[in-house]
């Protein structure tokens, strides 16, 4: 009550609480909206030391740290983005006991930097959030994930919490394998969501489907997940043209651009969002009513926790599933380059090396920019085969590709050079004054690389930050120094060795697994769309979930409007009453196979004197 004043627990937090708390290693399943980070939190604020919190995405972690402070409890990350000396600063308050929760990514969490203070910590637990990424049969399988328990050893034993919200039995397995859970308590909660009706729309006109399943939502907020970044913006341009106010949002967006989306969401302003997954894990809005999928997600994991963002305040939601023909052989098709051949991907390894002018042996161990765009265009490779073999590569360990990270800017001066230019007589009083503003502003400039701030320099030195920027590029180009600007996208970096063209050894077995997860996951959507039978039945026998019943709510055990025509009128007068009143357009917002049971309707309202046609259109009188 005190910190979050709920008067009590949901269903299975207590039980999860109480384990973790008894000091027993603990696997918790609980669906989307669940309230999983309550399950730490509270065990967490009533334990002797810090809770160590490994977590996927820079964005989920601020949500949880800012959550946190605002309820008056200390919280920190250590995180992508950070300078050496803000990382510094955070471990340090959590060795003093400043912190109660640290918040960390897998990939810090192998740095020297985090392994070396590890053993001064007092740590009551580690908790393992979005635990499904440890898994290679995971949707969201990560490599640095498996690493977790390796690092935790070096301090003896404390318990472990690892929490997801979907896991079939064999995720659960390689779970608790991989964290060598000693006789844990695991609590498996159903996935399904009863106040969401599961819906599948077959049809060959979707973005008019779309259209009208957000004009029928009257209340709360919709998300729509699409595949595309492109796809992001074309539908946000199709919506506006429709006078549908929404916004578009993809991991390719600016930070400042994506947190003001974001920001503008929670406060109501966004009603409708149309983005990719990138819009995720760490959004927790109560008044979901809708989630759209326009395009097939890669399983059924990933679609029911996407789709269990909708309804999070017990309400009654949708989650809908637009597809047409092509979808399904389209997805089929995608393995192809889902799992490029083993040449392939020794291939994009050899290039790296190239692109990069990395030589062969040894490496010393440093970040490189990537752009995907640029590396693909200049070795003419295809970009979706090209990325997923940069992601086998990763797996295999002989890379590492961290996505979606922020990296300010930093500068290191050489203090030698320096100090001559500034005793130069022909050095410029403006640059003599830009350097020693730099050198008063940014303490240690000389001794390593210090995160700066362009905007502060300009500022000080009543300078444009283009001109900062051009006088900083110019000091790295007469090699008095190092900068580097400010960074967003994905890093990649060579593990320790760079091999020759015939040393290339890819992890076979893994790379089979992944393709049999792969095409298991095909299956697993697949069969959710086809079916005939209760959809949450569908979702409920994949996890091996108990209740098997019919929901009563889903298309398939209401009157589905495909085999009832009195409710298939009543889908062609709303569509009607959308100014859908075009035929063709009309007809192909039905599935394909419906399309002479549509026309036979539309007879039916002509002998109602209803409608009349005029042309290609249907009038009402």
């Amino acid at each position: 009550m005190k910190y979050w004043n709920y008067p009590e627990f949901r269903e299975g937090q207590l039980d999860v609480i109480k384990s973790i708390y008894n000091g027993t290693d603990t696997l918790a399943v609980l669906p989307t909206g669940a309230g999983k980070s309550i399950c730490y939190q509270v065990p967490g604020l009533m334990m002797d030391g810090i809770t160590i919190v490994i977590s996927p995405l820079i964005a989920l972690m601020n949500d949880q740290i800012r959550g946190l402070k605002q309820r008056g409890i200390r919280a920190a990350g250590v995180m992508s983005g950070q300078s050496t000396r803000e990382q510094d600063i955070i471990l340090d308050n959590a060795a003093y006991g400043q912190l109660k929760f640290l918040f960390v990514s897998p990939e810090r969490l192998q740095s020297k930097l985090f392994r070396h203070r590890l053993t001064k910590y007092n740590i009551s637990m580690l908790v393992i959030d979005e635990a499904h990424c440890i898994s290679e049969w995971g949707h969201d399988f990560r490599p640095e994930y498996r690493m977790i328990d390796e690092v935790m050893s070096q301090i003896g034993k404390v318990p472990y919490l690892a929490l997801t919200a979907t896991a079939t039995t064999k995720v659960q397995d390689d779970i608790r394998d991989n964290l060598k859970m000693e006789s844990p308590s695991t609590f498996l909660h159903s996935p399904l969501r009863h106040n969401i009706s599961y819906k599948v729309y077959l049809s060959e006109n979707k973005s008019l489907v779309l259209r009208q399943l957000i004009k029928s939502c009257t209340e709360g907020c919709i998300i729509v997940y699409v595949s595309s970044r492109k796809l992001t913006i074309q539908l946000q341009r199709f919506l506006d043209k429709h006078k549908i106010q929404s916004a578009a949002f993809h991991g390719g967006m600016k930070t400042k651009q994506r947190n003001q989306i974001i920001e503008d969401w929670e406060n109501g302003k966004v009603k409708i969002m149309i983005s990719t997954k990138a819009f995720g894990m760490g959004i927790d809005k109560s008044d979901v009513r809708k989630v759209i999928h326009y395009n097939i997600p890669e399983s059924l994991e990933a679609y029911v926790q996407e789709a269990g963002r909708a309804g999070r305040d017990g309400a009654a939601s949708e989650a809908v599933l637009i597809s047409n023909h092509g979808d399904l052989s389209h997805i089929e098709k995608r393995q192809q380059d889902i799992f490029p051949n083993i040449d392939f991907i020794r291939k994009v390894y050899v290039l790296l090396g190239v692109y990069y002018r990395i030589a062969s042996g040894m490496t010393t161990i440093e970040d490189y920019i990537y752009n995907h765009h640029e590396f693909c265009t200049q070795y003419h490779l295809p970009k979706f085969k090209t990325i997923n073999a940069l992601k086998l590569l990763s797996s295999s360990d002989l890379i590492q590709l961290t996505e979606s990270v922020s990296k300010p800017s930093t500068l290191h001066l050489d203090e030698f050079s320096i100090k001559q230019l500034i005793r130069r007589e022909d050095a410029s009083d403006q640059l003599k004054n830009f350097i020693r503003v730099i050198l008063r502003t940014f303490e240690g400039v000389f001794f390593t690389d210090v995160t700066i701030e362009e905007e502060l320099i300009a500022q000080r030195t009543q300078l444009t930050k283009d001109k900062v920027i051009k006088g900083l590029i110019w000091l790295q180009k007469m090699n008095y120094g190092r900068y580097k600007p400010t960074h967003e996208g994905a890093l990649i970096r060579f593990n320790n060795y760079r091999y020759k063209d015939d040393d290339v050894k890819i992890n076979e077995g893994i790379y089979k697994g992944m393709k049999q997860r792969y095409e298991q996951s095909i299956s697993s959507i697949k069969n959710y769309i086809k079916t005939q039978h209760c959809r949450q039945s569908v979702i409920a026998e994949y996890f091996n979930a108990k209740e098997i019943k019919d929901c009563g709510t889903c298309d398939n055990c209401t009157a589905n409007q495909y085999h009832d025509k009195s409710q298939l009128k009543e889908s062609v007068v709303h569509y009607l009453e959308l100014d859908i009143d075009n035929m063709d357009e009309l007809v192909s917002c039905f599935d394909y196979n419906q399309k002479n049971d549509v026309l036979n309707v539309i007879q039916v309202l002509e002998s109602e004197g209803k409608y009349y046609m005029e042309g290609n259109k249907l009038k009402k009188r």
